[in-house]
């Protein structure tokens, strides 16, 4: 096995980008202008779940409302964002992991729920955007359907098809991510200090549980193999 064919799978909102704050305040604009109460972080991570409904409706949201008003849900939460999202940073750890992982040879890769245009405009800005081979997310017209569906699994499964990878680490800061990892037989990294709360994340039984990006390089070796090809 070449290390092309092992890759690392990153999440992008939370586990690579810093914007864990700036999400839960976008999501408060939907929240309060749909009559319910602001969250906190701390409830913030206990709801957080895709689709968006889940989250929404566990933060005091009303079901109907938000099925027929979701062009507003999105307006609200990106009008905030965009306008706000140029001051975030990478999570700690994050330009050395990626040095490591494109020094062994190996893959990355990124898997969001966002989109293709909005992933690619940060990640040049912040200049990382050369580590990857691909972001695998939403196109901007596709975006409104993560209210009601999850589909990284099938753009996993189609990357993975693609480059002939045989082992992969999906890392993420939710529930999400580690199950999406298990189904296609990789190991899956849950990252505290993002949009999941540390319980909820160990309670989905992670092969690797961090709390840094800075951890990650000692795992990627051990799962990969130091050096091997």
């Amino acid at each position: 096995m070449s290390p092309a064919q092992c890759a690392v799978v990153f999440d992008w909102n939370g586990t690579l980008l810093a914007d864990t704050q700036l999400c839960l305040d976008s999501a408060n604009k939907v929240i309060v202008t749909f009559g319910a109460t602001p969250a906190t972080l701390s409830q913030y991570r206990k709801a957080y779940e895709m689709p968006l409904k889940h989250l929404y409706q566990r933060l005091g949201c009303d079901e109907v409302e938000l099925a027929e008003r979701p062009q507003e849900v999105f307006a609200l939460w990106s009008k905030h964002y965009d306008a706000h999202v140029h001051k975030t940073r990478l999570r700690r750890g994050a330009k050395g992991l990626l040095n490591a992982i494109k020094g062994k040879g190996h893959r990355a890769a990124i898997l969001s729920n966002h989109t293709v245009e909005i992933i690619t405009a940060q990640a040049q800005r912040l200049s990382v955007d050369h580590f990857f081979d691909d972001v695998l997310a939403n196109q901007n017209h596709e975006i409104h359907s993560i209210m009601h569906k999850a589909d990284k699994g099938s753009r996993l499964k189609h990357y993975v098809d693609r480059h002939g990878i045989r082992k992969a680490l999906v890392i993420g800061d939710s529930v999400e991510e580690i199950e999406i990892a298990h189904v296609y037989g990789f190991l899956g990294v849950g990252l505290a200090g993002g949009f999941t709360s540390a319980a909820r994340l160990r309670a989905a039984k992670p092969d690797f549980m961090i709390n840094s990006l800075t951890e990650m390089p000692e795992i990627v070796a051990k799962a990969f193999g130091r050096g091997a090809t």
